[in-house]
């Protein structure tokens, strides 16, 4: 199984790079869903044979009210069997690694395994950045939006790389890492987002570093390791600030030269975020303020679409063929930024909801292990508190949800925590049961002579 977890990292987070020049490359594309249905086998398998008692029982709850919407919306919009695996796709295929941590007991040896996994593919971003923003720079373009690693989105590269950042940070404070190698890895993997350009980094940075702080440090730690993560935010600003201005001096495009002008100029801020009064099928870019309005509009139009969406799948583009892209694609195409706006339009306002209390209880499961659990996933824990906030808030700035590299690395670690809980949990009951058994044997009077 070891191997499988190992295999499907590596692939989600290179394959799409390592195929870009491949001419009829969609189906290699979906290697990780390879090595995820094998892993779904397996769950099905062991699960089946063991039980599921590791997985708590609101998630049950909350994945089998998806499955509700999902289905309803399926039905009321009579989605084509095309778009319907394209979206099963992208919304299924990491649960097979949220509930394997349930059935299969990493040990923290192998869990140390994969970490080095994460973190080498992470280090790798460097040079690959580099390039590719050297090849900018030859030719005469400003624009940092090339400069993807191998996850083929600047946004997404910056998401994952702070990601990592957050579990390392978790594990100094539990003392698993020197506060020496912390630094040094802390700027060596946000060096690409110095050189992106990506202005989110100036926002899920400090959420993220200042969530993991407040919630995942222990009491009478907080001020010192809060002081510590405001330094280390200065520290990084004070490189990420002169960079940025570097890129961008000479850019004859955009009227802010300077990172700070864009944050303080109330003008700039509203070209980027604010509506446009873009309307249904244009082939303008619009802003995020459009991306949610026009759509959440057309939907209140009918309240069976606003509770269910237009169907799975059936509103985004899908890399294997137009017979899996949705019928509502070409009205939404440029709608379609953010994954708010895809839960939006697929699966309606409850099953944008779920999805939000999903995450909500991966965040409480984080700071329930991170406060019981000294061990390795005590340390993950505390990271992934942090994490968790990142991606929740990430869902309003970029379709997080498409991106493999994303997706299966949180939901696998977010079902390593939410196992960890309820193995704690039954543990604590194993307990009271255990002290409550012994107290009513002391209880029964002695023999009778």
């Amino acid at each position: 199984m070891q191997f499988l977890v190992i295999m499907l990292i590596c692939t989600a987070s290179t394959v799409e790079y390592l195929t870009t020049d491949l001419s009829h490359a969609g189906w290699f594309k979906v290697i990780p869903e390879g090595f995820s249905v094998m892993i779904a086998a397996a769950v099905i398998f062991i699960g089946m044979r063991k039980g599921f008692a590791e997985v708590a029982a609101k998630y049950w709850v909350v994945f089998g009210a998806l499955l509700v919407v999902i289905l309803c919306g399926i039905a009321t919009n009579s989605v084509g069997p095309g778009p319907t695996l394209a979206g099963m796709r992208f919304y299924l295929r990491p649960m097979p690694l949220f509930l394997l941590p349930a059935v299969f007991r990493f040990t923290d040896k192998q869990l140390a395994q994969q970490f080095k996994v994460i973190l080498w593919i992470a280090l790798a971003q460097i040079p690959v950045a580099a390039y590719q923003r050297y090849v900018i720079w030859s030719q005469g373009r400003f624009s940092g939006d090339d400069v993807r690693g191998t996850v083929m989105d600047s946004g997404v590269l910056s998401i994952l790389l702070i990601c990592c950042t957050l579990v390392l940070l978790g594990f100094l404070m539990q003392k698993r890492i020197s506060r020496t190698r912390f630094f040094l890895l802390f700027f060596a993997l946000l060096l690409p987002t110095t050189i992106n350009e990506t202005k989110a980094t100036v926002v899920l940075l400090p959420l993220g570093i200042l969530t993991t702080i407040v919630a995942g440090s222990a009491r009478g730690q907080r001020i010192k390791v809060f002081s510590l993560g405001v330094a280390l935010l200065a520290t990084f600003g004070a490189v990420m600030v002169p960079i940025y201005d570097l890129t961008q001096a000479n850019n004859p495009y955009r009227n802010e030269r300077h990172l700070l002008d864009f944050f303080t100029n109330q003008q700039e801020m509203s070209r980027y975020v604010q509506a446009r009064d873009a309307g249904l099928g244009t082939t303008e870019q619009v802003r995020r303020g459009d991306a949610i309005m026009v759509p959440l509009q057309y939907l209140a139009r009918d309240p069976v679409h606003l509770a269910f969406g237009l169907g799975f799948g059936n509103a985004t583009h899908s890399n294997l063929g137009e017979a899996f892209t949705g019928d509502y694609y070409q009205l939404f195409e440029k709608f379609v930024i953010t994954s708010f706006t895809v839960f939006l339009l697929e699966i309606g306002i409850l099953g944008t909801t779920l999805a939000f209390v999903l995450y909500w209880m991966i965040f409480s499961d984080a700071i329930a292990v991170a406060r019981l659990d000294s061990q390795m996933k005590g340390s993950l824990a505390i990271g992934w508190i942090g994490v968790t906030a990142i991606m929740t808030v990430s869902t309003f700035y970029t379709t997080i949800h498409t991106y493999s590299c994303l997706t299966y690395l949180f939901w696998y670690f977010a079902g390593t925590i939410a196992a960890r809980r309820m193995q704690l949990q039954l543990a604590a009951q194993k307990e009271r049961s255990a002290a409550r058994s012994m107290k009513a044997m002391q209880a029964l009077p002695g023999p009778l002579v």
